[in-house]
């Protein structure tokens, strides 16, 4: 028994010695100090973990809205192509039905002297000029103005549908304008915050 007992001293003694030179190496004041500023700097590591997730939330955040304004950039060239391109032709529409137009104010005119073209007679002089000769009586009986009328209201119609056309345009390209800056906006306000 005596032996069991010098030999559990024996290794008592070893393990105080042991820990002795272990707290000499690194004295156990100054490990339970670091444990308590560690301990301290819990609350900063899980803010800093909440932070961080966050941070990665705005950055998809902000991924999406610069993917979605370059995507909104490229719509709002197309419609601004388009526009261009409906306007140039509703420009030309216009000037085509302003031409058909006065040509059927003209033709009407033609219609309104009928009765003086019925007493014209071939080789009689005219009441109006005193012409001798009446080359275009044929062809002034020919003019038909409902034919006329017919391409004006189409023509109207058609430029119409172009000006409704341009107006729908306009507003998509105006909203879509209005979407970017509220998005550089909002980009603009993500950067200042950080």
């Amino acid at each position: 028994y005596q032996a069991r007992q010098l030999e559990l001293t024996a290794a008592l003694d070893s393990q105080l010695q042991q820990q002795a030179t272990l707290e000499a190496q690194s004295p156990q004041e100054k490990l339970r100090h670091r444990q308590a500023e560690l301990s301290g700097l819990r609350p900063v590591r899980q803010q800093l973990s909440k932070l961080a997730l966050l941070f990665q939330q705005n950055q998809q955040r902000l991924e999406q809205q610069r993917l979605e304004f370059t995507t909104r950039q490229k719509q709002l060239t197309e419609v601004e192509t388009q526009l261009d391109a409906v306007r140039q032709q509703y420009k030309q529409q216009k000037a085509h039905l302003t031409d058909v137009e006065k040509t059927l104010e003209l033709e009407k005119r033609i219609v309104s002297l009928e009765a003086e073209r019925a007493r014209l007679q071939t080789d009689a002089p005219c009441p109006l000029c005193g012409s001798m000769q009446h080359p275009a009586i044929e062809q002034y009986q020919a003019v038909k103005p409902s034919e006329t009328e017919q391409r004006v209201a189409q023509l109207r119609t058609q430029t119409e549908e172009l000006h409704t056309k341009g107006t729908e345009l306009r507003a998509r390209s105006e909203s879509l304008k209005e979407q970017q800056q509220r998005l550089q906006q909002l980009e603009r306000l993500r950067i200042a915050a950080q």
